[in-house]
């Protein structure tokens, strides 16, 4: 470890435990990996995580040879593929990869349609924040401080060419901290595209409810009380945070709830919107990319 291979057999991917000064930063990092990565199976987490560890490979050997851009060793050459993932971190190689041209390899099957799509840069980045956390849990559960503790470059344990089984404390707590700041930074990094892209789906999901109403027989006027509710539940949904609702049933419920509050400006003439109704409503024109937010029972989903 790190090296990708099964970490998400030793450790739940999206509930990895942390002990220590950086538990409330992992479990928040882990938190909104999560989110991100709604809809997602371990098995899938599993399979893009080894597609990127062979990427990444790849990506460090033709780098070997040159001069480390760290600052505190700038100048130093770098001799291995370990040492060039340790100095250069894997979410900075990870922006290097060519995605297009592995795309056969990494694809992401939407629940909504069953089409498999391309899978985002920001999704891999936050799976690979939920690989280095679940690394730092592993590490964290080593034997430290006792007989036999035998300290190993640390560049090779981040690329998985070493580790022992028991480790000093000082090591061990380095690289922790290293792997969890460096979890932080790749779901940061996720979490800024991942709020852009469900902007501009929603932008668009705007634009399919407007025009699902008006092209109906009669849309601009019998249907006028409709198309009224469903922009109402369009702002209603884009004022609350993305994480609001498990699935899409909750969302519709609680849209109906909120139609029945009516107290708009001016009020609507009908109020009464059936559940059903509203879930067509999300369901004929949603997103590709919806993510209505945490539903612990797709980890177990194929």
């Amino acid at each position: 470890m790190p090296a990708f291979s099964h970490q998400f057999d030793q450790v739940d991917p999206f509930e990895p435990v942390i002990h220590g000064p950086l538990q409330a930063w992992a479990a928040r990092a882990a938190r909104m990996a999560t989110m991100i990565l709604y809809g997602c199976s371990t098995e899938q987490l599993t399979c893009w995580g080894r597609v990127v560890e062979r990427e990444l490979q790849k990506l460090a050997a033709h780098r070997v040879g040159e001069c480390s851009t760290n600052t505190a060793i700038a100048g130093q050459v770098m001799t291995s593929p370990a040492e060039v993932r340790w100095q250069l971190t894997d979410i900075e190689l990870l922006s290097a990869i060519d995605l297009k041209a592995i795309a056969k390899d990494l694809s992401f099957r939407d629940p909504r349609t069953g089409l498999n799509r391309p899978v985002q840069l920001w999704r891999l980045r936050a799976t690979l924040a939920l690989w280095k956390l679940a690394d730092a849990s592993v590490l964290l559960r080593q034997d430290t401080g006792v007989e036999g503790a035998v300290s190993v470059c640390k560049a090779d344990i981040y690329a998985g060419c070493a580790r022992p089984n028991a480790l000093p404390y000082a090591d061990v707590a380095c690289l922790a901290s290293n792997l969890i700041t460096e979890a932080a930074v790749a779901v940061a990094l996720a979490w800024g595209a991942y709020q852009a892209d469900f902007r501009l789906s929603q932008a668009a999901w705007a634009t399919a409810l407007r025009k699902s109403s008006a092209s109906r027989p009669g849309g601009h006027a019998r249907h006028a009380e409709g198309r009224r509710a469903k922009d109402l539940i369009l702002a209603w949904l884009k004022s609350l945070p993305l994480d609001s609702f498990v699935d899409i049933t909750a969302a519709s419920n609680a849209g109906v709830a909120r139609l029945k509050q009516n107290d708009f400006d001016p009020p609507l003439k009908k109020p009464t919107f059936v559940e059903g109704t509203v879930f067509k409503w999300f369901d004929e024109a949603g997103p590709d990319y919806v993510r209505w937010g945490i539903d612990r029972r797709r980890k177990k989903a194929a």
